[in-house]
């Protein structure tokens, strides 16, 4: 007993002198004042970009960026597009292949550009005839992909596709919720897990869902108006709105795909202006805005971030990550042709930059283990328990909530399904987090 305390203290220590990220301060490569709007991440090292003038979004700039060696750099490249739009949206499936939304500022209709070779080229994909904006695009595969605009005739346009965008095909009104024409949503308003799409923004409290890559649609009320972000993990998730002046925000979570929904304290959380979900993770979410800020436990707590030590920006404006440890945040360079404006995550791996409070310590042995281990710990009162298991990429590849009651509690847990390795076995106990390193062999 006395080894596993001394070895989960030790482990605390570690947690706990980690908490402060490290960001990289990269160069956009514009000359002007520009800002990020959206962050596309392929893999650790790909990432594709849309700018705009920082002054005023809607001036016209049809221009994206991309980097394929970690923000070392970006290289520009310039959508053939007419003069007076600009870019809307961007999604990278990889180095060579993205497609981005171009929009015109009287939001009367917009077209779909692809290019193949890394940006060199782009063409137009005719087949998707917008009457409104499109807002949102997005590809499951090379294939198959759908492109969300604002609504029009009482219902938001949709357009999918199964061969790459050779081929668009509108979404029947009869497959659509109906929409006021004056609902929007945003680039950054949806989420995907598998085949299943959400998206948000000023949807009067819905969330729209489908579950079979854009094809047919339903909604998921929300007790709040407007819900500009959206974020699931399996059957959790989190949504709601964010008030950057008066940090009134208005975060709900559930636990059942949103059949119920229960509001979340968002303690500590200043000035979100941008939130993203980490892909994998048992519940991690970074903000940023003036600030930039972690959170562990779904938003209910927040810590900040160190933020990059020559920021010139006055706001984050973007963020989004890949994984626990490959992630940009946007800003502006504010004409500074030598800095800021795109900063690249490089700290320790972000769940492990919470301060738990640690009183009884759990136990989780045999350690190494091999098709079962068991996990013991002191309940203080009868709760919902959760533990989860990790790889060392962040991924959640276990999860499962138990019912604890008061006084000892032990569990056996069969991890036959995991592959040897290391792993993190992270306990939620009522308001506290247990984090301990688990090898499987």
């Amino acid at each position: 007993m006395k080894r596993l305390f001394t070895s989960f203290t030790f482990l605390f220590i570690l947690i706990a002198f980690s908490t402060q990220a490290q960001w990289s301060t990269q160069w956009l490569g514009y000359t002007t004042a520009a800002s990020v709007k959206q962050i596309s991440i392929v893999d650790n090292t790909t990432a594709w970009m849309v700018p705009s003038d920082a002054s005023n979004p809607l001036i016209p700039w049809k221009i994206v960026s991309k980097t394929t060696n970690s923000g070392s750099t970006w290289q520009q490249s310039t959508i053939p597009a007419n003069s007076s739009w600009f870019t809307g949206a961007i999604f990278g499936l990889n180095s060579m292949k993205a497609w981005v939304c171009m929009q015109n500022p009287a939001d009367t209709g917009g077209k779909i550009y692809v290019t193949s070779n890394g940006g060199s080229s782009w063409a137009s994909q005719d087949s998707a005839i917008f009457h409104v904006n499109p807002k949102i695009i997005y590809f499951w595969d090379a294939d198959s992909g759908v492109c969300i605009g604002n609504p029009y005739n009482e219902h938001f346009e949709i357009y999918t596709t199964k061969d790459g965008g050779a081929d668009w095909n509108s979404v029947d009104a009869s497959d659509m919720p109906g929409a006021n024409n004056s609902n929007q949503t945003f680039a950054n308003s949806f989420w995907t897990k598998g085949d299943t799409m959400w998206f948000g923004g000023y949807t009067e409290g819905r969330i729209f869902v489908s579950h079979d890559r854009g094809y047919h649609w339903s909604f998921i009320p929300l007790p709040v108006n407007n819900v500009p972000f959206v974020f699931f993990r399996d059957t959790v998730g989190i949504a709601g709105n964010n008030d950057f002046i008066n940090n009134d925000n208005e975060f709900y979570k559930t636990t059942d795909n949103g059949k119920h929904w229960t509001k979340v304290a968002c303690d500590g959380l200043t000035a979100c202006y941008s939130l993203t979900y980490v892909p994998g993770t048992p519940g991690t979410l970074v903000s940023v805005g003036t600030t930039m800020m972690v959170s562990n436990d779904w938003g209910e707590s927040w810590n900040f971030l160190e933020e990059p030590l020559t920021n010139p920006s006055f706001v984050y404006s973007a963020v989004s990550f890949y994984n626990l440890t490959t992630g940009w945040a946007g800003g502006e360079n504010l004409g500074n042709p030598s800095a800021g404006g795109i900063y690249k995550y490089n700290g320790s791996p972000l769940n492990l930059s919470s301060h738990p409070e640690i009183t009884d310590i759990p136990e989780l042995f045999p350690n190494p283990a091999n098709g079962f281990v068991t996990i013991a710990f002191n309940s203080p009162r009868s709760q919902i328990t959760s533990i989860d298991f990790s790889d060392i990429t962040g991924r959640l590849v276990f999860h499962s909530e138990l019912q604890s009651e008061p006084g000892s509690f032990q569990k056996n847990i069969d991890i036959s399904m995991l592959q040897a390795g290391i792993y993190m076995a992270r306990l939620q106990l009522g308001n506290k987090q247990f984090v301990k390193k688990l090898i499987v062999k």
